[in-house]
C-alpha cells in the first residue's frame, strides 16, 4: 500500500473520529478525554514509525550504490597492494 495512502487514511479517520467526539459532547455534556488521548496517541504512534521505515528505506536506497562501488573500490585496492585475499569465509 502506498504511503500517501495510508497517511490520508489516517488523517481522514481522525477527522471524522472529530466530527463524532463533538457530536457526542454536544449531546450528552461530556467528553471521552481517555478514548481520545489514546486514539491520537495511537495515530501519531503509527504515522511516526511509518515516518521512520519510509526515512530509512529512502536512505538506504540512496546509498546503496555508493557501497557497492566501495566494495568493488576496497577488493581492487588489495590487489593492487598484492595481498592476498582469503575467501575461506565464502566457501
Amino acid at each position: 500500500m502506498n504511503v500517501d495512502k495510508v497517511v490520508y487514511s489516517i488523517f481522514s479517520f481522525l477527522a471524522v473520529f472529530t466530527i463524532v467526539c463533538l457530536i457526542i459532547f454536544i449531546i450528552v455534556g461530556s467528553e471521552p478525554s481517555t478514548l481520545i488521548s489514546c486514539v491520537f496517541g495511537a495515530c501519531v504512534g503509527e504515522l511516526s514509525i511509518l515516518g521512520y521505515l519510509h526515512g530509512n528505506k529512502r536512505k538506504y536506497n540512496n546509498k546503496e550504490p555508493y557501497l557497492k562501488g566501495y566494495a568493488d573500490h576496497n577488493k581492487n585496492s588489495k590487489k593492487e597492494k598484492g595481498e592476498e585475499q582469503n575467501n575461506d569465509l565464502y566457501d
